[in-house]
């Protein structure tokens, strides 16, 4: 299943994953991962409400549709292509 996700600003209490998102958002990327999106905005509030995260943690848990959603920096670096690893500097 292809889906184009709509990125915002985190709710409270998720603000330390804002500067990652404000990259992915002027990303030179950005533009193809926005064509023709179809944006489920019941999807991206029901990921939010669900979401946890740990202090110092690197990965957002969530649930979506009822099932178990884990979203890590590694993944978007892969999803994304950046082609460099996790330890690289921002």
């Amino acid at each position: 299943m292809n889906v184009a996700y709509y990125l915002s600003d985190p709710p409270k209490g998720f603000e330390i994953y804002k500067s990652m998102i404000v990259g992915l958002n002027t990303c030179r990327l950005a533009h193809s991962l926005r064509k023709n999106p179809v944006i489920r905005e019941d999807w991206i509030k029901d990921f939010w409400d669900n979401a946890t995260a740990k202090k110092g943690d690197v990965v957002i848990k969530s649930k979506l549709q009822g099932k178990e959603v884990s979203v890590s920096e590694q993944d978007i670096r892969e999803v994304l292509l950046f082609g460099d690893e996790a330890n690289d500097p921002v």
